[in-house]
């Protein structure tokens, strides 16, 4: 038996990273379905072999959760940056305050990262300031990149780190840069 960590999930399919074997393809056990429990990105499992060339490993068991997010559906985050754009979409605060109460319920740490400040800076400063006052870390980026001296990197360090925010504000680019691709 083999232990790793869900880090996608298509279809009924999951990509499991294992820190001996690097990432393989699993289906889950009929169980799960049976228990009304879904596998998600983030959570521990235990797989095996399965004999299906296919789907070659199969989900034997899923490890308790220290917490779980609906929506966007993961498990086990240490971290969650809530991204808002100033302009291009329109900030939506009801989600973005909806995030940092569920953040709050769950035990993980709110980050808040303010994208596409060069398209409106005046609205970048008021945001900015209206969240960090109330106490949470918030970082900024422009079309420019991300600064390197914003310490953004120190966040991953043994942490599980997931992004949600509203659809354009910049999530998929964020990513992108981070992880250099």
């Amino acid at each position: 038996m083999l232990t790793g960590t869900i880090v996608k999930g298509v279809g009924g399919s999951y990509e499991i990273h294992l820190t001996e074997a690097g990432t393989v393809t699993a289906k889950p056990r009929g169980i799960f379905r049976k228990e009304k429990t879904t596998p998600t990105v983030g959570d521990h499992v235990d797989v095996e072999l399965s004999g299906d060339p296919d789907i070659p490993y199969v989900i034997e068991a899923i490890h308790p959760r220290k917490n779980l997010m609906i929506r966007p559906s993961v498990a086990n985050l240490d971290i969650m940056i809530l991204t808002i754009s100033p302009v291009s979409p329109a900030p939506d605060f009801k989600l973005l305050d909806k995030l940092l109460i569920l953040c709050e319920k769950q035990d993980i740490k709110p980050v808040i990262w303010i994208t596409k400040t060069d398209l409106e800076e005046a609205e970048t400063v008021r945001i900015r300031t209206v969240y960090e006052n109330a106490g949470f870390t918030v970082y900024t980026s422009s079309a420019g990149g991300i600064s390197e001296e914003t310490g953004i990197r120190a966040l991953f360090q043994g942490n599980t780190v997931g992004f949600a925010g509203q659809s354009g504000v910049g999530k998929s680019t964020l990513c992108n840069l981070l992880t250099g691709y």
